[in-house]
């Protein structure tokens, strides 16, 4: 029952009204970006931690022991800058061997957030389980900071773990229960005290401009944002402390702010700071830009908005400006203390943010200008670059409610969703797009391309994530709405008829997969001509369940045929060229040439670490398949000490419930029997059986493997009982899936009579035989060794 790994059958629709083009998926997320691994060695700090402030205040003491603290105070209190203090300390004293400042915003933000520190610390893409369970074990003393949680909820099950070298800080707005707990320090930050207002303020300004200083503190509640902002000002121009204070005092807030009845004491102080800085940074060259520049930013990420998204040509075409001019304005934002600029990421305070919203008029244009500008740039994002992008874009998104559905869905939500999958979290990918299906359809309808599309992708990402059965129903129910809206014929439906007849596969069909397929090639050749990427990934399609189906010499010649193709239309060093060629080894390998296999697939892995790098998730399969057969050409199960340090890659890269890496689990007991350890192999047997049934289904085919060779080693160890047990479950699901003759319902068949004599029930275990033998003759042959096995039971006395 063993499948091999293969190309991705899927194929996504990437339908919106501004990139109406079709994208191939791999299974094991061949489209991601992987970086090489470094190994796992210290140090290590991932995550931009925030410049020092000028006229930073030292203030709270932060504990200096292990264990998880709290730091919550009110919005501008300066909450993030005492932490970035503590950080940056233990950092530059190797107090700390690694380093993580990860936004906690959303739940989204702090997975990708652990996702990256895994990529700094150990290479490849690991899940963020897996990070916390490396933190666990690790003996490097560690920092990880948790930056402005909102929702205590969105860290279930990311909480970073305790240790006695792990050290976790979070900050946060919150002050209620919810952040409190028997185990965790909170540190409350207050304002300014009136001597630390004073001090900042001092630090900042010459002795002639503190004429009144201590007016300023009082003017703004000692909020160390807008006491910032003030000193930013009165540097810059040269102010007294008091000409400073008639200033601000002129201002109504009133007519700056229609809603001001609305803001707090904090949000009013930075309204008016925030005015006047804008007025200053807007005299500074280029004249009036800066303040246009910080609308668009206001509608952003507060924790990082990359460079390029500011100076991309939407919003440059947008402003009438130049990207030069758009920095030069970035420039002034900064020299007035409104953002802070560092390593082409640029930090704003949400205060600051709103208070430019309400000053706004036109949020609207902005919030569209501002999707267009993150959908340009996201081309040229890596892996962290997009994770980035994906926080820029919720954050947009909460702001622009519906304007960023107007006639479709803006393609930055639908990329934002598919690069959410792309990275690992296939769960959150598929509760993203249920949500974004849901605004769709209110705001779109049910029959638009884009809510077609939004359950498209529902579908894609529950395949990805082994839930089988619900990704075949939902393409089921969604071919006939294609069809409706669209026509049988159109590129989206033949996409989803294909990935359904795919999923047939999967289910159990692989010949009824191979009849949909192949009636489905004479439409992509007509639709979309016989080269396009996906008529080839039809004919991949074919070519596989050919070969799960055991039609091995035609599937070696559609797969033959395809990598003639796919070579000459794609180029030879292209991933589904590389693919066909690993498909081909395993080809090789089933028709009884493992020795063929194993020359064909390392020569192809050396193509592979070179074109994709090592940790990339077909490079890995390849891996795989190449143990296997090479096993297979010993005669003999691969080592212990080949299968240990692979699965580590597999469950590092791909993460812990992955297909593959549940097929290396698998491998590596097979390989502790072997080596004489049975108690062992059947534990972790029977731990990645209840790990593929919460994850896969009780008919999936790697399901069906596990515990058919679970059943194998219980009898094989003499516990017969439960042997028997664990057979007759699967039976029935094993007959369902592959069907009464096939060989292995046929095997099972078999263990049970045995498992009946060996309990010493000797008729009816003869009975069984006796039924089974027509059958076993008539599949697997008269000089099989079953067959002869059976007869000889049956003619011993004893049976």
């Amino acid at each position: 029952m063993h499948r091999m790994g293969e190309d991705s059958q899927w194929v996504r629709n990437d339908f919106s009204g501004q990139a109406q083009n079709v994208v191939q998926v791999g299974t094991v997320n061949g489209s991601v970006h992987f970086h090489g691994a470094s190994g796992g060695g210290s140090p290590c700090r991932y995550g931009l931690i925030p410049a020092v402030a000028p006229g930073f205040q030292s203030r709270e003491a932060l504990p200096d022991t292990p264990g998880c603290t709290v730091v919550a105070g009110t919005g501008g209190v300066g909450k993030t800058q005492l932490v970035a203090e503590y950080a940056r300390h233990r950092w530059s004293t190797g107090e700390i061997g690694i380093l993580g400042w990860l936004s906690a915003t959303n739940r989204s933000a702090a997975a990708s957030g652990l996702t990256g520190l895994g990529r700094a610390w150990c290479g490849g893409d690991p899940d963020p389980e897996w990070v916390l369970d490396r933190l666990a074990t690790t003996d490097i003393p560690w920092l990880v900071v948790l930056d402005d949680l909102q929702d205590p909820r969105d860290l279930d099950g990311l909480w970073p773990p305790d240790s006695r070298f792990g050290r976790v800080v979070v900050t946060t707005r919150r002050r209620d229960s919810a952040i409190r707990s028997r185990d965790r320090r909170v540190v409350e930050v207050g304002v300014f005290t009136p001597e630390q207002s004073r001090s900042c303020l001092v630090d900042r300004l010459s002795a002639e401009q503190l004429v009144g200083v201590d007016e300023i503190g009082e003017l703004v509640g000692h909020l160390p944002l807008a006491v910032g902002q003030a000193a930013a000002y009165m540097a810059d121009r040269g102010l007294t402390c008091e000409q400073y204070s008639r200033r601000w005092r002129e201002r109504s807030l009133a007519s700056l702010f229609p809603p001001a009845g609305e803001l707090t004491r904090e949000e009013r102080a930075v309204a008016l700071t925030w005015a006047l800085s804008v007025e200053l940074a807007d005299e500074l060259e280029p004249v009036g830009l800066a303040g246009r520049v910080l609308a668009i930013v206001s509608v952003l990420d507060s924790h990082g908005i990359p460079m390029n998204v500011v100076t991309s040509p939407p919003v440059t075409q947008y402003l009438g400006s130049t990207a030069e001019d758009v920095a030069d304005a970035v420039g002034c934002l900064a020299r007035v203390s409104l953002i802070t600029w560092e390593a082409d990421l640029i930090r704003i305070h949400a205060l600051t943010q709103r208070a430019t919203r309400e000053a706004t008029t036109d949020i609207p244009s902005i919030a569209r200008v501002a999707a267009d500008a993150l959908y340009s740039v996201w081309p040229e994002a890596d892996i962290d670059g997009e994770a980035t992008l994906r926080a820029n874009t919720t954050a947009l998104a909460a702001v622009a409610g519906t304007e960023l559905y107007t006639s479709d869905l803006h393609a930055i939500l639908l990329l934002s969703g598919v690069s959410l999958g792309e990275s690992g979290q296939h769960g959150a990918a598929i509760d993203y797009f249920r949500r974004l299906l849901a605004d769709a359809t209110d705001q779109l309808g049910p029959d638009h391309p884009d809510a077609l599309n939004c359950r498209n992708s529902i579908s894609h990402w529950q395949a990805q994530a082994g839930n089988i059965a619900d990704s075949w129903a939902g393409l089921r129910e969604l071919l006939p709405d294609l069809a409706r809206t669209l026509g049988p014929g159109h590129p989206f439906s033949l996409m989803t008829r294909n990935n359904a007849a795919y999923l047939r596969g999967e289910n159990g069909d692989a010949a009824g997969a191979v009849a949909e397929l192949q009636a489905l090639l004479p439409h992509f050749i007509r639709v979309l001509g016989p080269d396009h990427r996906n008529t080839l990934n039809n004919r991949q399609c074919i070519a596989f369940w050919l070969h799960c189906a055991g039609h091995i010499a035609q599937a070696f010649a559609a797969y033959r045929q395809l990598l003639a193709d796919r070579t000459r239309v794609l180029g030879p060093e292209h991933l589904h060229t590389l693919v066909t060629r690993n498909n081909i080894a395993g080809l090789l390998g089933d028709a009884g040439n493992p020795v063929k296999a194993v020359r064909e697939l390392e020569a192809l892995l050396v193509d592979m670490a070179r074109v994709l790098g090592t940790d990339h998730p077909e490079t890995l399969n390849s891996r795989v398949q190449l143990t296997r057969w090479r096993s297979a050409a010993k005669g003999t199960e691969a080592p212990l000490t080949e299968l240990e340090p692979l699965l580590s890659d597999v469950a590092r890269v791909l993460g812990p419930e992955h297909l593959l890496t549940f097929t290396v689990r698998r491998d590596t007991a097979r390989c502790l029997y072997r080596d004489g350890n049975p108690a062992r192999a059947i534990a972790e047997l029977e731990t990645l059986l209840a790990d593929q049934l919460r994850v896969l289904s009780t008919d999936h085919p790697d399901t069906l493997n596990t515990r058919h060779s679970l059943a194998g080693y219980l009898r094989d160890t003499g516990d017969h009982a439960r042997a028997l047990t664990v057979l007759l479950a699967l039976l029935p699901d094993i007959t369902r899936t592959l069907g009464p003759d096939d060989k292995y319902t046929l095997d099972v068949r078999y263990q049970i009579a045995l498992c009946h004599i060996d309990n010493g029930n000797q008729d009816s275990g003869r009975e069984k035989l006796e039924a089974l033998l027509p059958a076993v003759a008539q599949v697997m042959g008269l000089t099989h060794t079953y067959t002869h096995t059976i007869r000889e039971l049956l003619a011993s006395p004893q049976g």
